[in-house]
């Protein structure tokens, strides 16, 4: 009978043999060094992922623990979105709830359609000097396409669309609507990239529709014909920039002939092609009478903050993230378009700011959460030799 582990000398510790500790028990081991075992079914992945087979499926010291996490168990974790990229989606959040009142100050002055075009003019040109300065190579003729199509779908459509419901809607409620733009993006993203829905994601995308309805205190509007025509080319909008982030993921990811396009000239070229689309009905959108410098100022901030700074983070987002995934920072967007109104409109905070607040990023966390690996023995299995 051969001796148990805990009971031969420290010294013949170094001369055990492979065959002798797989004769241990595993729970025995597990009680010693306070290690739990994972249960993990057995594959042929890694020699250093044997050596903890021979363990019982789990590494007994440091040096193996640290061999173990080299081998298959990032396989068993999924990735977490950085702190970095998060951040970025706060700060998103922050510069665009605050297009929203920069629009309310506007486009009363100037008007939905020369808004729009002075919009995304400055913005393409604020870009387009950044990827020169930085050396980006734009490579026009071969990317006209895709330039042609992000423009339409990811500022000239929903600039307009948001511009235009400025005039008949409080920019809370439009923040509101354009928090509609994930469950789009999921949506499409299943229809046209076969990204998988689960139903923990759906009903995290519906429960921060839920937040930012009850964060603005939803349905204090009448429905007259106006309203509803504002509540459209809203939700057109959002519906817009969800079809611009699954095209970008598209090109990016799956098109050999745009492999290799850089998020940045991705954000100008678009920018660029879409003034160009604008450019003919610049004849029939200018102002009466000459904006006011507010007015201006506010248009300023919308073209260099919202649209350029925005567009040239959200764009290598969605490359990193995914669409659904960087889509969800319009969660966040009414909770700072409220808190910007708070500050700068005096405009009033009330319970449902609070408890909206609490249910969107409860949300995030949801839509933000990791999706678990599928169960199979291609993905965690290792096998004992």
């Amino acid at each position: 009978m051969r001796q148990s582990l805990s009971d031969r000398p420290a010294g013949d510790s170094k001369k055990l043999s492979m065959e002798a500790l797989a004769d241990e028990s595993p729970k025995k081991r597990a009680r010693q060094h306070r290690i739990r075992p994972l249960h993990i079914a057995p594959t042929n992945r890694s020699p250093r992922v044997n050596r903890a087979a021979h363990h019982g499926g789990y590494p007994t010291t440091k040096r193996n623990r640290q061999c173990y996490n080299r081998g298959s168990l990032p396989a068993l974790l999924p990735s977490l979105m950085s702190i970095r990229d998060l951040a970025k989606l706060v700060f998103l959040a922050s510069i665009w709830g605050g297009a929203f009142i920069f629009l309310r100050v506007a486009v009363p002055e100037v008007g939905p359609l020369m808004t729009s075009i002075l919009r995304v003019t400055l913005a393409a040109i604020v870009l387009s000097g950044y990827a020169m300065a930085t050396g980006v190579a734009m490579h026009w003729r071969r990317n006209l396409k895709p330039y042609a199509v992000v423009g339409l779908f990811a500022a000239a459509l929903p600039f307009t669309c948001f511009s235009f419901a400025a005039l008949y809607l409080p920019a809370a409620y439009s923040a509101v609507l354009n928090a509609t733009a994930p469950l789009f993006g999921a949506v499409f993203s299943v229809l046209w990239l076969a990204d998988r829905l689960t139903v923990s994601k759906l009903g995290g995308l519906i429960l921060g529709i839920v937040g930012v309805a009850i964060l603005v205190g939803a349905g204090s509007l009448p429905m007259n014909a106006i309203t509803l025509l504002a509540v459209a080319a809203c939700l057109i909008a959002a519906a817009s920039y969800a079809v611009s982030s699954i095209i970008v993921k598209k090109i990016v990811r799956t098109s050999e002939q745009h492999a290799g396009l850089d998020p940045i000239a991705i954000a100008a070229g678009s920018l660029v092609f879409g003034s160009l689309i604008m450019a003919p009905i610049i004849p029939f959108s200018l102002p009466p009478a000459m904006p006011s410098m507010a007015a201006l100022a506010c248009i300023a901030g919308l073209s260099i903050l919202s649209s350029g700074v925005g567009q040239a983070m959200f764009i290598p987002l969605i490359v990193r993230i995914g669409p659904t995934r960087a889509m969800s920072v319009t969660f966040l967007i009414p909770l700072f378009s409220m808190l910007w109104g708070f500050v700068f409109l005096n405009e009033a905070v009330n319970a449902s700011t609070l408890v909206g607040s609490a249910i969107i990023l409860a949300s995030m966390g949801v839509v933000l959460a990791p999706q678990r690996p599928e169960a199979g023995p291609s993905n965690v299995s290792i096998d004992k030799p």
